[in-house]
């Protein structure tokens, strides 16, 4: 019999009558080792019945009813084995039942396990989520009942029983529950049973969270006096993004625009409204862990801004413009915005768009301005400057700068500053001139960032001229070129200088001589002395000293140079015997005295000199002397210079020019005597310089034969001036070869 089937009734009967009444026992036994039994006490009753008995002894019978779903006292599987037995006071006449029946107890529900263990389950709205819950081993099937809060829940469960191992049953049901936002804090449970079993409560009982999303929020201006579009550039202006519910849990939000996320807060603030928001579509999103999840967005819709601004101005340049000198340039100045600009211009070309500059100069570097003005409804005129830099790149401005001193012997010092832009500047080599004559290249000087200066030690005449430095920054001129030059004059000062290292000079007894000797002074000379033997010469009616200027050719570093320098003269008329001595030139400037010493030699006629005695004043630079040259040419000798007549005069260029005219006018001269054969040559003059660096001026004078001495030609007077190449070590001649045949050309020795 299966207590979880039906129920269980059992009834122990007496077979004969019987008195006193006995006790009729019900007893069980369970198979077990031990083996376990007793006596069974629960729903016992007691009927009699008279049936064939005398009137004192009656039947009994004593019923065992067990309702169904009974379980066994510790509610296990069992199979129990129920017999009766009648008592009584003589134990003697007790009875035991000969038949038993065995009887399988239920097995209650004694707990349902809930699948949360959390004392909250979240519930995402209006989406199914499944529950389980687990009734303990029963028999007979269990029953699951579900409720949230007080309501049982009776929709979308299912169930399913397995058997364990002892044959028990075990019920799983599952419920898919669906839930709105009002079941929120509610709690969910689940009951287990069997029969008439009070149900078993599962201890998880959890609360009830539902998530939901939040409604859908507006976007207002917050907080603005002048409320309302348009709004303008610069403004700070507040949206606030508002909801009726933002959903459970609270939700955040994120401003969205059309470019990208702007910020998280409720509020946006937008400070120093820009011409780039303009246009600028803004959306605010409200999201919490319900829209995440599930993948929804909820957005206001969107609104878009309306920003007023003041004119952007646009050039067709960089605003930091680089232009060189002489080139030119126009530049467009363009402007938008909202409102549209209605008046653009140049404030330094008003009422032109356009700005033009042709042939620029550094004067134009600078700032230029272009203006935009629009109108604006509600905010009234709105302006705009944009400036426009133009940066004038030119060829450096090259300046020389005298440092130090410019006394002779000491030390100068020449600074070349270069000034442009760029600053950054190439140097070159100086080089020194004298007028148009290059004297000297490749002087190297010390550079740096600016400047190339050159030192100049031991200051000397040849130290003299200009220097011109040469630099460049990569930028054209306004010459045309790119290397730029500056110049410096340096003018050496001291005591006078001789431009003369011979001392010595020839005369003839009897006639005159004009000793010439070059120097250069600076400053002027203030007086000139000559002297004789000690004795300062003193103007005569036969002597006479005079200071003239003159254009001389002198060496500066082996160069030719036209330097405006001086002559001292002292001229001698009827020279005796007491000339031919030693004489001193002293001269004088305000910085000091120059003695200069020298010798007048005396030489006899028709005698043939030697170069180094018949050459009369070989000098550096201008001739003295007068030299008698032995010969019977009559030829024309046209010279440069100081052509000493037989009086001695100082003969000028005038004079040269006057002479040179006349003697071109003539158509023949005076021939060859003939003790000259014709074909010979004759070597006529030789002409001796040790001096180098310098040159030769000389007097010359011809004679005619002694056949014909009563008579002088007029063209027996000329002058030479010779320019030897330098050179210290080799001793040179120029010597003059005069074919009788060719005497009537005219010579001119260029050196």
């Amino acid at each position: 019999m299966d207590l979880s089937t039906s129920n269980l009734t059992l009834q122990c009967k007496t077979s004969s009558c019987t008195n006193p009444v006995p006790f009729i026992k019900w007893y069980y036994k369970i198979q077990t080792s031990p083996i376990i039994s007793g006596v069974y006490s629960v729903g016992i009753s007691i009927t009699s019945s008279d049936g064939s008995c005398s009137s004192q002894e009656k039947l009994y019978t004593s019923t065992l009813q067990i309702p169904m779903y009974t379980t066994w006292s510790d509610n296990s599987d069992k199979n129990v084995t129920f017999y009766c037995r009648t008592e009584y006071p003589d134990p003697s006449r007790n009875i035991q039942s000969t038949d038993s029946g065995t009887v399988r107890f239920a097995v209650a529900v004694t707990s349902v396990i809930l699948s949360i263990y959390a004392s909250e389950v979240v519930f995402y709205e209006g989406y199914p989520q499944m529950m389980t819950c687990i009734s303990s081993p029963s028999r007979p099937i269990s029953t699951i009942r579900w409720f949230l809060g007080s309501s049982p829940l009776t929709n979308n469960i299912t169930t399913t029983n397995t058997i364990d191992n002892t044959g028990l049953y075990i019920l799983t049901s599952q419920i898919f529950l669906t839930l709105m936002r009002n079941a929120s804090n509610q709690q969910i449970k689940c009951e287990g049973f069997i029969g008439g079993q009070q149900a078993v409560t599962s201890m998880e009982k959890p609360s009830v969270n539902v998530w939901y999303k939040p409604s859908k929020p507006l976007i207002r201006e917050y907080g603005a006096v002048n409320s309302g579009f348009p709004w303008l550039e610069n403004m700070t202006r507040t949206l606030q993004c508002y909801s009726s519910d933002y959903g459970n849990p609270g939700a955040n939000l994120t401003w969205l625009t059309d470019r990208g996320v702007m910020d998280t807060m409720n509020n946006l603030v937008i400070i120093g409204l820009m011409p780039s928001d303009d246009n600028r579509k803004i959306s605010c999103k409200l999201f919490n862990r319900f829209t995440s999840d599930k993948n929804i967005d909820v957005l206001s819709d969107p609104v878009m801004l309306n920003i007023e601004y003041y004119p952007i101005i646009l050039y067709n340049a960089s605003v930091h413009l680089l232009v060189n000198e002489t080139q030119s340039l126009s530049v467009l100045c363009v402007a938008k915005g909202n409102p549209k600009p209605q008046l653009i211009q140049w404030k330094n070309q008003p009422n032109s768009i356009a700005l033009r500059l042709d042939n620029i100069s550094r004067i134009h570097k600078g700032t230029y301005t272009c203006e935009a003005t629009a109108f604006s409804s509600k905010y009234g005129t709105i302006t705009s400057q944009k400036q426009l830099d133009i940066i004038v790149q030119y060829a450096p401005d090259v300046k020389v700068t005298l440092n130090g001193s410019k006394q002779q012997n000491e030390t100068a010092i020449l600074i070349c500053e270069a000034q442009g832009i760029p600053a950054q500047y190439t140097f070159y080599t100086w080089i020194q001139m004298w007028e148009d004559t290059v004297v000297r290249t490749g002087l190297q000087g010390a550079t740096s960032a600016s400047q190339n200066t050159i030192t100049i030690d031991s200051l000397s005449l040849e130290s003299m001229g200009t220097y011109i430095c040469t630099a460049n920054n990569g930028i054209t001129g306004i010459n045309g070129t790119i290397n730029q030059t500056g110049s410096g004059s340096l003018n050496i000062t001291g005591i006078p200088n001789i431009l003369v290292n011979s001392t010595l000079f020839f005369g003839e007894l009897g006639m005159s001589v004009s000793i010439t000797i070059p120097l250069y002074s600076n400053p002027v000379i203030e007086s000139i002395v000559f002297q004789r033997n000690g004795t300062e010469i003193i103007n005569s009616s036969r002597t006479l000293t005079l200071l003239t200027w003159e254009i001389v050719n002198y060496a500066f570093y082996g160069s030719m140079v036209k330097l405006k320098a001086q002559k001292a003269h002292l001229i001698i008329q009827n020279l005796t015997h007491g000339d031919f001595v030693n004489y001193i030139l002293e001269l004088r400037n305000s910085i000091g005295k120059t003695f200069f010493r020298f010798k007048l030699d005396a030489f006899e006629p028709n005698v043939y000199k030697s170069p180094e005695s018949s050459v009369a004043g070989i000098a550096g630079g201008i001739s003295a002397g007068i030299v008698i040259i032995l010969g019977l040419i009559i030829g024309m000798f046209i010279w440069r210079r100081n052509l000493c007549m037989n009086k001695c005069e100082h003969v000028t260029d005038k004079d040269i020019k006057q002479e040179q005219e006349v003697r071109k006018n003539q158509t023949s001269s005076s021939p060859l005597k003939e003790d000259v054969a014709s074909g010979n040559e004759y070597e006529g003059l030789h002409f001796t310089d040790t001096e180098v660096n310098q040159y030769l001026e000389l007097n010359v004078m011809t004679t005619e034969n002694t056949e014909n001495s009563d008579k002088r030609s007029p063209e027996s007077d000329s002058y030479e001036k010779l320019h030897p190449y330098a050179n210290n070590d080799i001793q040179m001649y120029s010597t003059l070869k005069i074919p009788a045949k060719d005497s009537q050309k005219v010579y001119e020795n260029a050196g």
